[in-house]
């Protein structure tokens, strides 16, 4: 049903972007916004906001409420309900939580194994072989924001798994909608949106190595070029050159302010420009963004257009020092016709910004973890909040000016920071530092408070006839070893190298699939192409992979790595279900001792050992393990109409919620959903 909702077309600019991170620098308002509460007299339908925090483990999230950081989660509690936890399906991945989410079934039936999967037919393709678990095409049921279109709902994607590319939920849509959605019509019902497939640049620190005498055409006096250097980065087809100069409107004595322009040095030819004046990260104080973060600047590739945003935080006045922050840069693509996307880009001049990647390597300074004194981390913590301020703007916009019945989104943030820092922080963690810990918890704690700000904006923006839901994919543990699956199976003669160190299948029989599936061993079976084991050996190949796997042990340690085996022919017979592997089976699947995470990497010749440290030297945060261990629970929190307040809900599974949600605004479930809704979240008069 259409509610009568019409898109609004509304310029906007920076100042959006300005005032949201004004509001995130102070990290959230002193009082919760108002939640939307319980009402039985609404004359239309509620609208819906789904967001999910990745990685946001219940046990994090938990200790995080009982600390008092995350205001308006808590509110969302008070007012609404809340899940003891949500269990996922197994492994417990990103790509495969997030698509039982939106499908509300298991991904035997909705067809994501991973966050990569293997390509169909398996007649036609290899076990090697491999395609994104967070593509549209790998998604084999549908998803609510396709099934609320359907419904006559208005639907708007900002950021969700398996929406991308658009073409096959445009295609389902025009099927089931008609003549409603032919031509750009069906931008009345969806629109959809992502930049993760089309990264034009990763983000990077810029520093002294390539900085040299400025060249000519920047049009300025010899006075102020005296003694200035100039480096230059490129971004896509974009050139994009800097100038660090002396101000003489700046009482600093030396270099004190970074010229930057976009395609030209020419400030007749380029095609934008900003300056910048070098202010360290804070620890505590509020940022003041229009003064320290650049503005949008433009680049293309192609036909494609995005904006690259700098950040200036060191420049030493003799020119011997600069670190100078170039953001992360994402061309926005999707189903997304015009004028709407210049009017998004204008309100959301960006995509998500993972700085943690980068802070792991050291390329915003030295870790607290290796002896750092904070600054990588003030830096990592101002990109966050920079990125998520962005993502404020945007969402407020859309749902001033697009009116969805429905709105999708999601931050990477809490996944990344989790990867990077829970190994020091989780006491389950063999990395385990309890002083190292203390010094930083406040920084992973600040990304959750930054992102409760933004759930908060979001309730504030989306009005009183609103239901708020709030989910993660996977839970997140610590980790100190990895157990290289495949090289326990090719000193057990289960499988086979080449000389280039990748697997040979013609002399394979078992294997763990590089990429997509380290919690897994197949049998390389003929109904694969390349396979060499006929169908009916291959519960035996398993048999003895499943002995090979348990009889592993960590030399360092005793430790047997490989806790249990799990066959899912007979684990979907019986409670819990959870749906893993494919309909077909040819697979078992098998979880960890604590600590231990699975790598199906083989090393770079026979006889490696098959345990060995994380990549980093503190440790690592993983997930993919059985989802009913406690570190793996996600969350699910919902309030607004129809929701009973301060109901805590028990035995919660992903396949409930997307039910659950779509019984609340008056559609069907998604058509393969195998949950059920949960009626004790809802008050009597809509159950």
């Amino acid at each position: 049903m259409n509610t009568g909702r019409r898109l609004i077309r509304t310029g906007a600019g920076l100042g959006q972007v300005l005032f949201a991170l004004a509001i995130l620098a102070g990290c959230s308002p002193t009082r919760p916004p108002e939640v939307p509460a319980a009402s039985s007299e609404t004359p239309d339908p509620p609208r819906l906001v789904l967001v999910s925090w990745d990685g946001a483990a219940d046990w994090v999230v938990d200790r995080l409420l009982d600390e008092g950081a995350l205001p308006n989660l808590a509110a969302m509690a008070e007012h609404g309900a809340r899940a003891e936890f949500s269990v996922t399906g197994f492994p417990s991945k990103t790509a495969l939580g997030h698509a039982t989410v939106w499908t509300g079934c298991w991904s035997d039936r909705h067809g994501v194994l991973s966050n990569d999967v293997p390509v169909p037919p398996p007649g036609e393709h290899t076990l090697l072989e491999t395609r994104s678990g967070y593509s549209s095409e790998a998604l084999a049921a549908e998803p609510i924001y396709v099934t609320a279109a359907k419904a006559g709902r208005r639907v708007v994607v900002l950021s969700a798994t398996q929406s991308y590319p658009a073409g096959p939920h445009v295609e389902a849509l025009r099927e089931a909608l008609g003549a409603e959605a032919e031509g750009d019509r069906l931008a009345e019902h969806y629109l959809s949106i992502s930049g993760f497939e089309n990264r034009l640049a990763r983000g990077e620190l810029l520093g002294t190595e390539t900085l040299s005498a400025p060249e000519e055409g920047w049009a300025l006096s010899e006075t102020t070029l005296q003694g200035a250097r100039e480096l230059t980065t490129k971004v896509g087809d974009t050139d994009l050159f800097v100038l660090l100069y002396d101000d003489p409107g700046v009482s600093t004595e030396g270099l004190d302010t970074a010229l930057i322009r976009s395609g030209s040095r020419d400030p007749a030819q380029a095609t934008g420009e900003t300056r910048l004046h070098p202010r360290p990260a804070p620890e505590t104080a509020p940022l003041d963004p229009e003064r320290w973060w650049s503005g949008p600047l433009p680049v293309t590739s192609g036909e494609r257009r995005a904006n690259v945003f700098f950040r200036l935080f060191r420049l030493a006045p003799d020119g011997s020092e600069l670190a100078l922050y170039r953001r992360t840069v994402h061309a926005l693509d999707g189903y997304w016709p015009e004028p709407y996307l210049g009017e998004y880009l204008a309100a959301y001049p960006g995509f998500h910004d993972d700085p943690f990647w980068l802070y792991g390597e050291g390329g915003l300074g030295e870790p607290l973890m290796t002896g750092g004194d904070g600054t990588a981390e003030r830096r990592t913590l101002e990109i966050v909040t920079h990125d998520l301020a962005l993502t404020t703007a945007g969402s407020r916009w859309a749902l001033a000016h697009l009116a969805p019945d429905l709105l999708m989104h999601y931050t990477p943030q809490s996944d990344s920071a989790g990867h990077t820092w829970i190994g020091v922080l989780d006491p389950r963690s063999p990395a385990y530092d309890a002083p190292l810990a203390a010094r930083l918890w406040p920084y992973y704690r600040r990304v959750f408070e930054l992102q409760d700000a933004w759930l908060g904006a979001l309730v504030e923006a989306a009005g009183l006839n609103t239901v708020v839901a709030l989910v993660s994919d996977h839970g997140m543990t610590g980790i100190g070893h990895y157990f290289q699956v495949n090289r326990v199976l090719e000193r057990a003669g289960l499988l086979t190298r080449n000389e280039d160190g990748t697997i040979d299948l013609s002399r394979t029989r078992a294997l763990a699939p590089p990429v997509w599936s380290p919690f897994s061993v197949w049998a390389n079976t003929t109904d694969h192409a390349g396979g060499i084991v006929a169908p009916a050996d291959g519960p035996a190949v398993l048999a003895e992979a499943e002995a090979v796997l348990l009889s592993a042990i960590d030399p360092d340690t005793g430790v047997h790595p490989v806790t249990r085996v799990l066959h899912p022919e007979t684990a979907r017979a019986a409670p819990p279900h959870l749906g893993f592997g494919p309909a077909e089976g040819g697979a078992i699947y098998f979880d960890l001792a604590p600590g231990y995470y699975p790598r199906s990497d083989l090393g770079k010749a026979t006889g490696e050992p098959v345990v060995t440290p994380p990549n980093r030297p503190w440790g690592e945060g993983h997930h993919g393990f059985w989802p009913e261990r406690p570190e793996m629970h996600a969350i699910f929190y919902v309030a607004g109409p129809g929701v009973a307040p301060g109901v805590t809900l028990h035995d919660v599974r992903h396949i409930d919620v997307a039910p659950t949600l779509s019984h609340l605004i008056g559609i069907p479930a998604p058509p393969c959903s195998e949950g059920r809704v949960l009626d004790e979240a809802l008050v009597e008069e809509v159950r």
